[in-house]
């Protein structure tokens, strides 16, 4: 069991708090110092804190799959944050490093982009047909 603090809740009632992450490995909040944190869900250590609005940061919502995540508050905008990997200092971050590195591993599309590259597909199909033909599911699919 971990305890999560540093967070303010005194002049608004109720922040939203969410699990993220692949396994559900990181806990997300917001506060009334307008900041959004995000705490390991093991350690209860501080893994991220962003300057998430203006006056008091009510939620964090992160997507279900992708790594990204929306805070809002009571400003009139709602963000929206791109999760990335922690800081390894054994490893250079230049921008010539990370190509080094990344051209070192193989890629291999998750299954949201290959759905995505499912749905071009079939919407490449459907554009061969004029609005005015009957066409059925099965015969798109099999374009």
């Amino acid at each position: 069991l971990a305890s999560y603090g540093g967070h303010l809740n005194r002049f608004t009632f109720l922040k939203n708090a969410k699990y993220a992450g692949p396994s559900d490995e990181y806990i997300c909040t917001g506060s009334d110092s307008g900041c959004a944190w995000i705490y390991e869900k093991s350690t209860g250590a501080v893994v991220s804190l962003l300057n998430a609005d203006n006056s008091t940061c009510n939620g964090v919502v992160p997507h279900p799959t992708l790594p990204v995540f929306i805070t809002y508050g009571i400003d009139s905008t709602a963000k929206l944050w791109k999760a990335s990997v922690p800081v390894d200092h054994r490893v250079d971050d230049s921008r010539s490093g990370r190509a080094a590195c990344a051209r070192k591993k193989e890629y291999v599309p998750s299954s949201t982009v290959r759905g995505w590259e499912r749905v071009q597909r079939i919407l490449t199909a459907c554009s061969k047909y004029s609005s005015t033909e009957t066409v059925l599911p099965d015969e798109i699919l099999q374009a």
